[in-house]
């Protein structure tokens, strides 16, 4: 998820690279399929006849949020969940063809 933010957050001037590095922890089993899923929720996020440019900067900007929270926080089980309920993301990543994709991908 952190590159598909990362991908997504590029393409807008406003972020800005994360002061942490992650680590790489080798392929998994489920990669290639996480990626081709995740590249997949991405290409439809940024799809400019699904959305228009300022709700995907917005929504790349909570789910860079949402990366940067739970790789600072690893430990704190507050940032470990996302609430689909709350209006603010409804609003910022819930409105937006491919967001909701882009947090389910494994």
């Amino acid at each position: 998820i952190a590159a598909a933010a990362a991908a997504v957050a590029g393409k807008c001037r406003t972020l800005r690279p994360p002061a942490f590095e992650v680590e790489d922890l080798g392929p998994t089993p489920e990669e290639p399929i996480g990626r081709a899923a995740l590249s997949q929720a991405i290409d439809i996020l940024s799809n400019a006849a699904n959305n228009n440019s300022d709700s995907i900067k917005t929504c790349a900007q909570m789910l860079y949020l949402y990366v940067v929270n739970l790789s600072s926080n690893a430990s704190s089980k507050r940032y470990r969940r996302v609430y689909t309920t709350n209006a603010n993301f409804k609003n910022k990543v819930g409105s937006v063809a491919g967001g909701v994709a882009v947090l389910e991908s494994p």
